[in-house]
């Protein structure tokens, strides 16, 4: 005789043949059992590919979190004897338009450049320029007149070193020694 406790309404006619089985094939492998026996592993499988599809569209949507960092780069120019200051100033602003920009192009994840720029002439080297700029305010506005600072007194200094008097000499050690 079969009972059955509680009403199985809600899964329709086969749920109740299931269970009548079951109850009739008391120790005997059933319809039933395989069936749940199969069910369950699609369960799984399904609860893993609709996480995984989750994580990568979450990956997509939210990447992870990259460290960006400011570049410095060091120029030298060498200064020629009839070269004017200006016009190694000149140079040392397309030297350091260019250094700039080839920063930010060769890695996205700079966000500051920091170009300094150092003359040379006849083994004396001073910094004459630094330039400075985001990669937003590069974008904005590509000008290292804009962002750059000049060093005041390396005209002066290379003035003074370059332009010796006559009598003088670099190597003669300074009189009462």
């Amino acid at each position: 005789m079969l009972k059955l406790s509680y009403p199985v309404k809600q899964f329709g006619e086969a749920a109740t043949e299931i269970v009548m089985t079951n109850k009739a094939n008391k120790g005997r492998s059933s319809s039933a059992h395989w069936a749940r026996a199969a069910i369950a592993p699609l369960g799984l499988g399904l609860s893993v590919a609709l996480s995984g599809g989750v994580w990568l569209a979450e990956a997509g949507i939210a990447p992870k979190v990259a460290h960006a960092y400011t570049t410095r780069v060091n120029l030298f120019l060498s200064q020629g004897q009839d070269e004017t200051f200006e016009a190694l100033v000149r140079r040392a602003d397309n030297a350091a338009r260019a250094a700039a920009q080839r920063s930010f192009d060769s890695d996205i994840l700079v966000t500051e450049v920091v170009v300094t720029v150092t003359a040379d002439k006849l083994g004396n080297t001073l910094p004459i320029m630094q330039l400075q700029a985001s990669r937003e305010q590069w974008r904005n506005r590509p000008d290292p007149r804009y962002w750059s600072t000049y060093f005041p007194n390396a005209q002066d200094f290379l003035d003074a070193t370059f332009n010796l008097p006559e009598d003088a000499s670099p190597e003669s050690p300074p009189e009462g020694e």
